[in-house]
């Protein structure tokens, strides 16, 4: 491990879903500008997170045993805590509803519990508390989520503003990059990947908008917000608004394969249990001049992106 991760000047943080697509990210992101532990429930752990961060500095707890949580708390005294943790699937919380709320509101409010008010919380997150009707949704403009999933994460968020502390709240795009400890793996990119590496056509909504972000940019500007000290709501999504499709060719070209395997079809066209919504692009405005920091377009994301594939698979 790097010594600066023990250095006594670096502030202490916590990744809460450290096993998660943004949390194993932000592992990478914020090594050598904190003293990291993290936290995850079930998932299991790259070896090279845990080679990163070292076995002692992980914690396995269910955010929704409150004492488990205080315990772990305890234990690793952050002064920021960057919580990442949830059930995020949208149709897994269709299916479950009960324990999307368990994860999502309660084990929210048992981390709020334990925290003393001095503490950074950086709580991420979903463009999907907006119904999508109009797009390019600021901080003020007004909720109506749509499917449990958004629900559980709107009420989180009233319960985070309601904690007498040192929050932030940042509402997140969809992102994209690379999954930490492998190739573009379980994450949007690694199913596009490994769907046209195969020739498999793959078929993405011309109708559903969304201000996709490069996770290694929502890693910066939380980073920063984590070191200053505004407070309330944020927006945070990328350069564009962009359906998938147009994602999903733009893609294919940069990484080299057929853009032809990425076909069109409308979200009727593709029933799911969750309802979806068509346009959650964000203005993100308020935070680019809180952080002085702007995320990128999608084609040079997507180059990013492609060099670091090739810096892994050359490693």
């Amino acid at each position: 491990m790097n010594k600066t991760e023990h250095d006594p000047k670096l502030p202490r943080a916590m990744i809460c879903g450290i096993s998660g697509f943004l949390g194993t990210n932000l592992a990478i992101g914020l090594k050598g500008r904190f003293r990291l532990s993290g936290s995850f429930c079930h998932s299991s752990l790259p070896d090279s997170l845990t080679a990163t961060l070292g076995k002692s500095q992980l914690y396995q707890v269910d955010l929704t045993d409150r004492q488990a949580v205080k315990e772990v708390i305890a234990v690793a005294k952050p002064e920021v805590i960057f919580h990442t943790a949830a059930l995020s699937q949208p149709d897994r919380c269709e299916g479950e509803p009960d324990l999307a709320w368990q994860v999502n509101v309660e084990g929210t409010e048992n981390l709020l519990a334990c925290l003393d008010p001095s503490v950074r919380f950086i709580f991420v997150s979903t463009d999907l508390v907006f119904d999508g009707r109009k797009g390019w949704y600021r901080e003020d403009d007004q909720v109506n989520p749509l499917n449990i999933y958004a629900k559980t994460k709107l009420e989180a968020e009233n319960r985070v503003r309601a904690w007498a502390g040192n929050y932030v709240i940042v509402r997140i795009s969809l992102l994209y990059g690379l999954r930490y400890g492998s190739r573009v793996d379980n994450s949007f990119l690694g199913w596009l990947s490994r769907s046209l590496k195969a020739g498999q056509p793959v078929y993405l909504f011309t109708d559903q908008y969304r201000t996709c972000l490069l996770v290694q940019d929502a890693v910066e500007v939380l980073f920063r917000l984590s070191r200053q000290s505004c407070t309330g709501t944020f927006h945070l999504g990328g350069a564009e608004r962009i359906s998938r499709y147009e994602f999903g060719q733009k893609f294919a070209r940069i990484f080299g394969y057929s853009p032809d395997l990425i076909r069109p079809v409308l979200m009727s066209d593709l029933p799911c249990l969750a309802a979806r919504a068509a346009d959650c692009s964000l203005v993100s405005e308020k935070i680019i001049q809180a952080t002085g920091f702007a995320p990128a377009d999608v084609d040079s994301g997507l180059r990013v992106c492609l060099k670091n594939q090739a810096k892994e698979s050359t490693g």
